[in-house]
């Protein structure tokens, strides 16, 4: 946790009474300063890579390592992703959009015209929302009771361009 000491100021001021601020003031714990969070920094994709059987896995890192990925298994009508996860840290920013994109990607070169996955969220319903946001829609469900969704290539593929 890192504190910000802001010269000049009176002893206990913080972001909400620097001069000139707009809006509310910024909120404070415990009395006293806000702490500041590091973000993670950004990642980008890779290039999607073979897996054989007609598996792509496509990927995202930063500084040199793989902060996301998911497989994307081809041949028919409709590509399957499964393994769609970003570390934690790295939630939030757009990497899970470019990595469904990136998949749409892969199955359109390879002849599908959909995605469809399962959304595992443990029943929370946030990643079911979370996808049905992105245009998904729910096509059944599993026999592990988890959703099963669907969307048409051509509505993930370049989303998440610039992120």
């Amino acid at each position: 946790m890192v504190h910000a000491k802001f010269r000049g100021q009176p002893a206990g001021a913080g972001p909400g009474t620097l001069p000139g601020r707009v809006g509310p003031p910024a909120p404070a714990f415990a009395g006293g300063p806000r702490p500041v969070q590091a973000k993670a920094p950004l990642a980008r994709l890779l290039p999607p890579t073979q897996q054989g059987g007609g598996r792509v896995r496509v990927a995202a890192a930063s500084d040199g390592r793989t902060v996301g990925s998911a497989v994307v298994h081809t041949g028919g009508p409709a590509a399957r992703v499964t393994d769609l996860g970003v570390e934690a840290r790295y939630r939030d920013r757009g990497i899970g959009v470019q990595l469904l994109a990136s998949a749409a990607q892969a199955g359109f070169r390879a002849g599908s015209h959909k995605l469809v996955l399962e959304a595992q969220d443990n029943g929370s319903g946030r990643l079911t929302r979370w996808y049905r946001d992105l245009g998904f829609r729910q096509v059944g469900v599993d026999g592990r009771g988890q959703p099963q969704l669907e969307i048409p290539v051509a509505r993930l593929m370049g989303r998440g361009q610039g992120r």
